[in-house]
């Protein structure tokens, strides 16, 4: 059995290939058997430098991190010690 992960442009593709039993004719089967794709759009903000993919007991897993500039931050907020009273009139 092949199976590999490519990830190309933000693109997650994942392509399994299961070989086939030619010149068998099956009443039922319950394996799988051919080509397998299957693509996913992965959006911005990630780190594809740091993507690891796992494949373990029939289960593929992907690690997909954020990159550092799409996590989120913590930003101060800074004022200028002038307090203002605003007022406003309800007309309806």
């Amino acid at each position: 059995m092949l199976c590999f992960v490519l990830i190309r442009s933000a693109m997650l593709t994942r392509l399994r290939s299961a070989p086939s039993d030619d010149g068998v004719q099956w009443l039922a089967s319950e394996r799988f058997s051919g080509t397998y794709r299957r693509q996913v759009s992965l959006g911005e903000g990630i780190d594809v430098t740091k993507i690891v993919a796992n494949y373990d007991n029939g289960v593929l897993s992907v690690t997909i991190p954020l990159a550092e500039e799409a996590k989120p931050r913590k930003i101060v907020v800074e004022s200028t010690g002038r307090q203002q009273a605003i007022t406003a009139n309800a007309s309806g």
